[in-house]
């Protein structure tokens, strides 16, 4: 081989080449064999010497990728990242990329090498240098890709050339490489081992489609189609894509599109394929509205409108909707308005947490609107006496509406109060308050009706749960209303007992006083100081009735010291002596075994309401009080819910300065720490051993921290090593064994170890 190519050099004989060329094809030799052979030659400065190397040579063999692409790419890929290369090499790179359209050469395995090149962000100027020359390259590049490994990185490129470059003439070109993959529908194979997944497509395809406003009037048409196209599975993925492209594509876009956005939309609420659809279209309809909001209309005056005029269109359609409030479409009509509630209150907290005025005054004028015309229409309707029979259905759309005022937790408890931070409360009293007295009435006057009567307990809950919506004295005159339906049999109550008792606890928590002055003290008469006779069917329903009840509503402090003192007192009088017949006759304490049977069912009722009570004030949780830590900190307020407090003094009982009172608590807290369960929080160790090394630490005191100490190492053995290797290796070096350290805080030292070892001693 090696002389046939040098006698061609020096001869230019057509039959040496013609045999080298034959060579070459017949595979009795590789190209690489060639380029060895050549070796001078293509290092040569003639550029006649280095043509004559591929003159010859089959176009095949030159785009082999195994034999000169593929090397070529893996070299160039760690050429790219040296500083050396210019930005005249990156050019010339790109072009070489785009004019020999490699990607129609190479297999799906090579095709990250050329994407890797060009996603180098170092080299991100001179790609702008180059201007409409790279833009229009890169999409005539990355056109038809299919790999998934490739789109990941295709994407990425794709998202920072729309938001760093112009690409005003070249829109539909990269329209056409982005949205032709939307919506995804990879599945990847079993067995993937490159674990690429739809969801990866997705979330990187997404911000492609957000990336710039001049994809709006080209691809709203499109994720409407998909969306009226698609199956209920793949409807969400054009829902969730114009939630996040509509605020980019701008108020133009959205009133150009609005109609159709609003069919669209409309056809996924009020007939929902499925919840998950019906939520990702409220979703996408919060923010359809919130752009239209965000472009204020001038009206013919010259002041800005506070509301768009198809923002108002929708709010009108929704309250046709509610206008017959029997239909399934009153119900989804009552979301939408509250998603407009739902867009306010995140405006409002945003601007509140950030000590800032709320400048969105659209979206707050459209909230007022939306309560105002929906609960004005809902109590016309309920007065109405042609829609008697809708009443419940009324009240429960206006049920839906006020939980969309009141604050996203838990319905109220004895120990967590409802939420009335300063933000919150101005939010929903300004919202409420030209409809509360009206919203009241009606609530109060569902009661009357049984068939109404749940619905409105509902809806009174849900008032009450609106900060500052309900005065100390409207609390008083609903607790009132609903006294009448405690204690009652439920085929009287209409099986409405479950509701009254959690609508009272509510109150408790607001208004304790007004349960303690209308509703125990029938509750009390209905105890009797003797247990009923075994033939007292009625009176054992009435008393097990009242003590359900009493059980329930006083897990309230005020309410439980109560309810202990009169259950007690209860049990005293069955425990005394039964007064005798006659006047002169003993009284007996010795019962026969019929008598004794009610008495005991009775007291048995008796402690199974406290218990019940006590069981229920434990359960309560208390999300933000860490007992051990609030304790060495001081924090009381976090775990009494601010019912005791030291008014003198600072309560700081692991502070070397505090009194002997504050720390003689610590005993109440080792009685308490010690028999907790073992997920109980490590607390702060260290502060407790430093504590006990005070002089002004008495005996009692370290030995209740060696009790601690001691059920710490116990519970926590696997997690506790770190904390013992620190005290053997430091705490003994700095403290026992340092001579400068006065001598009773060395002894003080040692006895809790030793204390400690022999409490683990198992």
């Amino acid at each position: 081989m090696e002389r046939h190519v040098r006698s061609w050099f020096a001869s230019q004989k057509a039959a040496e080449i013609e045999y080298v060329v034959s060579a070459l094809s017949s595979g009795e030799c590789t190209l690489l064999d060639i380029v060895k052979t050549l070796g001078e030659y293509l290092t040569s400065e003639e550029d006649t010497l280095r043509t004559k190397v591929v003159e010859g040579c089959p176009k095949e063999k030159l785009n082999r990728q195994a034999e000169t692409i593929t090397p070529a790419l893996r070299g160039l890929s760690h050429l790219v990242k040296s500083p050396a290369v210019a930005s005249s090499d990156i050019r010339n790179l790109l072009n070489a990329y785009v004019d020999y359209t490699l990607l129609f050469f190479l297999s799906y395995l090579e095709h990250p090498s050329i994407f890797t090149h060009v996603k180098m962000r170092s080299h991100l100027d001179d790609l702008k240098a180059m201007g409409d020359e790279f833009v229009s390259g890169y999409a005539t590049l990355a056109s038809g890709e299919k790999d998934p490994r490739n789109l990941t990185v295709a994407f990425a490129i794709a998202r920072v050339i729309l938001t760093e470059f112009d690409i005003s003439k070249h829109v539909e070109d990269y329209f056409d490489i982005t949205f032709c993959y939307f919506p995804i529908t990879f599945r990847p194979p079993p067995n993937d081992p490159y674990g690429i997944s739809a969801d990866d497509l997705k979330s990187s395809l997404l911000p492609c489609l957000s990336a710039t406003p001049a994809f709006g009037r080209l691809g709203v048409p499109l994720f409407l189609e998909k969306l009226t196209a698609g199956s209920p599975v793949t409807k969400r993925d054009p829902l969730r894509a114009m939630s996040l492209c509509l605020p980019v594509y701008g108020p133009s876009v959205a009133h150009e599109f609005g109609p159709k956005i609003w069919s669209a939309l409309k056809l996924e609420i009020f007939q929902p394929a499925d919840a998950a659809t019906e939520k990702a279209a409220l979703n996408t309809l919060q923010a359809f509205v919130r752009v239209l909001q965000s472009s204020p209309v001038v009206t013919d005056e010259g002041q800005p409108d506070s509301m768009d005029d198809f923002v108002q269109t929708v709010c009108g359609d929704c309250l046709d909707a509610i206008g017959d409030p029997e239909k399934p479409q009153a119900k989804a009509g009552m979301k939408i308005l509250c998603s407009f509630i739902s867009i306010a209150r995140m405006l409002f907290q945003y601007f509140s947490h950030r000590v800032l005025q709320l400048t969105d005054t659209g979206v707050e004028n459209l909230t007022s609107y939306a309560i105002a015309q929906a609960a004005e229409k809902l109590v016309t309707i309920f007065h109405d006496p042609m829609e008697v029979s809708n009443r419940p259905s009324v009240i429960a759309l206006l049920t839906d509406l006020l939980n969309s005022l009141a604050p996203p937790e838990d319905l109220p408890t004895p120990d967590k109060r409802v939420v009335t931070a300063s933000s919150s409360t101005s939010f929903s009293q300004d919202l409420l308050t030209p409809s509360k007295d009206a919203v009241l009435g009606l609530l109060t006057v569902g009661l009357k009706a049984p068939s109404a009567r749940v619905p409105s307990l509902h809806g009174l809950a849900a008032l009450i749960r609106v900060p500052s919506a309900v005065t100390k004295d409207e609390l008083g005159y609903i607790v009132f209303e609903v006294s009448e339906f405690v204690g009652k049999e439920p085929d009287e109550a209409e099986d409405s007992t479950s509701d009254v008792l959690s609508l009272l606890s509510s109150i408790a928590t607001l208004a304790p006083q007004h349960l303690a002055t209308q509703i125990l003290p029938p509750l009390f008469l209905a105890l009797p100081d003797r247990a009923p006779p075994r033939d007292a069917h009625s009176q054992r329903a009435a008393y097990w009735r009242a003590l359900s009840a009493l059980s329930q509503l006083c897990t309230h402090p005020e309410l439980f010291e109560t309810f202990v003192i009169r259950l007690t007192t209860k049990l005293d009088l069955l425990s005394s002596p039964l007064p005798s017949a006659s006047a002169n006759a003993p009284s007996t304490d010795v019962l026969d075994a019929e008598e004794m049977e009610p008495v005991a069912a009775y007291a048995h009722a008796i402690l199974t309401a406290l218990g019940n009570t006590l069981s229920a004030k434990v359960s309560k949780s208390r999300p933000d009080a860490d007992v051990p830590n609030a304790y060495l900190d001081g924090r009381v307020k976090s775990i009494t819910g601010a019912e005791f407090a030291f008014s003198s003094e600072e309560f700081k009982p692991m502070d070397a300065g505090s009194s002997t009172r504050q720390r003689n608590t610590l005993l109440l807290y080792a009685a308490a720490h010690v028999p907790m369960r073992g997920d109980v929080s490590l607390g702060r160790l260290a502060n407790l051993v430093t504590w006990c090394s005070y002089d002004s630490c008495t005996a009692s005191q370290r030995e209740a921290v060696s009790h601690i100490l001691a059920s710490l190492v116990n519970k926590h053995a696997d997690d506790i090593a770190d904390f013992l290797s620190h005290q053997l290796n430091d705490y003994w070096s700095k403290v026992v064994y340092n001579r400068t350290i006065p001598a009773s805080d060395r002894r003080n030292a040692v006895a809790l170890w030793v204390s400690v070892w022999i409490l683990c001693v198992p």
